[in-house]
């Protein structure tokens, strides 16, 4: 009689289970890094890309800060010429003087760096992330704080504009007889109403002390925020490589 055995295969060892578990760790785990990798790559492209656009919005607002220094030297120089007419004896004879550099002196400041708009848009958005540098990050703070305090100061100088040199256009001059945008004085002799020396003494210590405001305060932040606009742009680059 013929017997039929039947085969018998051998079970797998436990070796082989953690090979196989191996291997699919490895697979898994070298995904894990390749996402990762690919993530670290695409950061560290969208920082450079954020700090070219700040670097631009830094060089852009240097340029602005200089042409405000300009102008605002260019004030100073006006404050002193009428400051001069309205000390003398001849501040009775120079209306036309007086009418065009009171337009000068009592311009308004619209301070609104490019920097800022920006900075916000990458703080809110959460994209601040992107930067890994702590030290680079606390520099685009403390610029952000510089130029909104700067911003503020410039809010208190309209103020005293609008306050102080502002009425004295519109309580004594004929604001027919010049044109307030381009500071041109339309008459030989523009009329200035209620004019004596009183009202002279009075004005010319107004301008005075728009003078003060000038030197010990704007002038003083633009400077700060031009030192520290060139100070973030040497920081971007270096980080970046950027040329």
């Amino acid at each position: 009689m013929e017997v039929h055995t039947h085969s018998h295969t051998p079970g797998k060892k436990w070796t082989h289970y953690f090979w196989e578990f191996f291997m699919m760790f490895l697979a898994v785990f070298c995904g894990f890094l390749a996402e990762n990798q690919r993530e670290h790559i695409v950061e560290g492209n969208r920082a450079k890309e954020y700090a070219g656009l700040l670097i631009q919005d830094l060089k852009n607002d240097s340029a602005y800060i200089n042409h405000v220094l300009f102008n605002q030297s260019l004030m100073l120089k006006r404050a002193d010429s009428l400051l001069s007419i309205l000390s003398s004896d001849q501040f009775m004879n120079n209306n036309s003087k007086i009418v065009s550099l009171i337009n000068h002196v009592s311009t308004l400041v619209d301070f609104k760096p490019a920097f800022r708009i920006n900075f916000d848009q990458i703080k809110n958005s959460g994209s601040l992330r992107y930067f890994k540098n702590e030290k680079l990050v606390s520099s685009f703070s403390g610029l952000d704080r510089l130029l909104e305090t700067t911003s503020e100061v410039y809010n208190g100088y309209n103020n005293f504009i609008d306050e102080n040199l502002r009425p004295f256009m519109i309580n004594n001059l004929n604001t027919l007889e010049f044109d307030i945008f381009s500071r041109t004085v339309l008459v030989p002799n523009p009329e200035i109403y209620n004019w004596n020396k009183r009202e002279a003494v009075l004005l010319a210590n107004k301008v005075n002390l728009k003078k003060t405001y000038d030197i010990f305060f704007v002038n003083q932040f633009l400077k700060e925020c031009l030192e520290k606009n060139h100070g973030v742009i040497s920081e971007i680059k270096k980080e970046y490589h950027i040329q």
